[in-house]
């Protein structure tokens, strides 16, 4: 459905545990109290307890978290991208969201009725409507 075939390595296996808890604390802060899909504790515990894997274990899992690090960004200002992501706003954007095309393909979301599946699914819709309307 998203028209590329790009390899399986993801933005997330290469941030730091840093720019993790950047992305973490800017999702809780700004995009969670307007859109409560997720439990925060069970989510900070799933990023740190994995932060030192390339991957999150299920497709599931890792397109969830790929939706909240892109959530977090869109939430983001350019000085912010720049100060802890190292990138360009526009380029941390386009990254996150190739990441979590990747890893909503990979997890099958139109053919698996996963729970976390749709969570990402409708955080990554909803924040790419915001980002189109900004």
């Amino acid at each position: 459905m998203f028209a590329r075939n790009r390899a399986v390595a993801t933005t997330q296996a290469v941030l730091s545990r840093e720019q993790k808890t950047l992305l973490v604390e800017a999702y809780t802060t700004n995009v969670d109290p307007l859109m409560k899909l997720l439990h925060i504790p069970n989510l900070r515990r799933l990023i740190y307890s994995h932060h030192l894997d390339v991957g999150y274990g299920s497709e599931g899992t890792e397109a969830l978290i790929s939706a909240v690090f892109f959530a977090a960004v869109t939430s983001m200002t350019e000085e912010e991208c720049q100060r802890g992501l190292k990138d360009t706003r526009m380029g941390a954007l386009a990254s996150f969201r190739s990441s979590v095309e990747d890893a909503l393909a990979r997890a099958n979301f139109l053919g698996h009725a996963e729970f976390t599946i749709l969570q990402a699914l409708v955080i990554f819709l909803v924040c790419t409507l915001l980002c189109l309307c900004i």
